[in-house]
């Protein structure tokens, strides 16, 4: 239930810090398992919004993107950037597997997508049909994007708020510390969402999960770990995005044999396999057949359909250092703290390089081909911040485990995109709902 300050209870089995897909599928999903005692910190208003609270996400950015960008993508109001988003749904490629830089298998984050699908409201096809190969050629797959309605995580978990009387939801507040003594987060301590000060508030819990995003929750370990991994905020990623940047011919006949006909919303697109792509160490991406017209043309006596029109293309990022998120060191909120300091460069040549080969496989195989990239083109971001608090099994290398737990931290979790080891080109809310699925079960069971 909704809650003001004077209501809150003296200790909670768990808390969590923001109510986007990841903080709110979490906290339901474990006080369904556990029946226990829950508290969910939401930085923004419940209903609209807040611009103090929304303020609190203004970052010092360089490189490709401009500082405005990152707020946009860190919605601090109840549903988090549910609250805006597109609804893009597609599974992460197995080609993020291959180099082991997760630290469990594709098989265990799978199990999960079922789930989702219900959750997000897309068809089982998502999961069940997420790449089919092309006849004759099992290096190119037909690899689509479905698109949930979208569901807005605020109106799905609007009842669940007022009616569940184990669950405490406090909005228009900012945790601002996690209290750690040792190796145990014992509180968090939170100010309200205001340009005016006011006195920290302190909030006890067994188990503490961070959800507020790739940037956030990165810029929050470091305000608060008295000793961080060396990795934190290291390997930031997004997801280039270049549209209209190039045309296709396809031959219809071909392309139908492996296209899901039976959606009507739905994205086709292209894209080298996840085998082909590790094999010669190229990035994942997606190319969306987009606007297509048809024309007949006929070779050696034989009509073929031939399906034309503009390439949208969605990319994966290799993981740099010097993409990074760190502390400013000028400049502060509103709360008296440093903002975060944003470093993101785009590498187009990377890009360039898997649609050279993917064309290549369409000539070879005669499915159709892709004109030349311009020399120079444009890329933007996807709204899809990841890798600042990347999983792993080595401390040395990952801020948190298997899990998400805080390296160093018995009882402190991550929850979200910022887990991402590898990141792929699929859009990420697919697989950050599994992910906090998969967390709920795991604190459900460690109890």
């Amino acid at each position: 239930m909704e809650i003001g300050t004077g209501d809150l209870r003296a200790h909670y089995d768990l808390i969590v810090v923001g109510t986007g897909p990841a903080g709110l599928t979490l906290a339901s999903k474990y006080e369904a398992l556990t029946g226990d005692k829950v508290l969910v910190i939401e930085s923004g208003r419940r209903s609209r919004e807040n611009n103090d609270a929304q303020n609190l996400s203004s970052v010092h950015a360089t490189g490709d993107l401009p500082s405005t960008y990152y707020p946009r993508h860190n919605q601090r109001i109840f549903g988090g950037t549910s609250t805006v988003w597109n609804g893009w749904c597609a599974v992460l490629e197995k080609r993020s597997f291959l180099n082991n830089e997760w630290p469990f298998s594709y098989d265990e984050l799978y199990r999960y997508y079922p789930e989702v699908a219900e959750i997000l409201s897309v068809p089982e096809t998502v999961h069940t049909r997420p790449e089919v190969a092309f006849p004759g050629n099992d290096n190119i797959v037909y690899r689509p994007y479905y698109f949930s309605p979208p569901v807005r995580f605020n109106e799905l978990f609007e009842d669940w708020v007022d009616s569940n009387s184990n669950v405490d939801v406090l909005f228009n507040h900012s945790v601002t510390e996690i209290n750690i003594k040792g190796s145990n987060a014992a509180s968090v301590f939170m100010r309200e969402s205001s340009e005016t000060p006011t006195h920290p508030i302190e909030v006890f819990g067994s188990r503490i999960v961070l959800a507020t995003g790739g940037v956030q929750n990165a810029r929050l370990l470091k305000l608060s770990l008295p000793k961080e991994s060396e990795y934190l905020g290291l390997y930031f990623c997004e997801h280039p995005h270049a549209y209209n940047i190039s045309s296709f011919i396809l031959d219809k006949n071909i392309f139908e044999q492996v296209m899901d006909k039976n959606v009507p919303k739905i994205a086709h697109a292209i894209a080298l396999s996840s085998d082909y792509s590790h094999e010669k160490a190229l990035i994942s991406a997606t190319f969306e057949v987009a606007g297509s017209n048809e024309f007949v043309n006929n070779l050696l006596g034989q009509s073929r359909i031939i399906m034309t029109g503009r390439v949208n293309i969605r990319a994966e990022m290799s993981s740099l250092e010097s993409n990074r998120v760190a502390l400013s060191n000028t400049r502060k909120d509103s709360l008296g703290q440093p903002i975060a300091r944003v470093n993101l460069r785009f590498n187009s040549q990377e890009i360039r390089a898997a649609a050279e080969s993917l064309n290549a496989e369409l000539v070879r195989s005669g499915i159709g081909r892709m004109s030349i990239l311009p020399k120079d083109f444009r890329i933007t971001g996807g709204g899809h911040m990841m890798g600042t608090t990347r999983m792993g099994n080595n401390p040395d290398t990952s801020v948190t485990d298997a899990q998400g737990r805080v390296h160093g931290v018995e009882n402190l979790y991550i929850a979200g995109s910022s887990l991402f080891p590898a990141v792929g080109a699929a859009n990420p809310t697919l697989t950050i709902v599994a992910l906090s699925l998969r967390l709920a079960n795991h604190l459900a069971r460690s109890k």
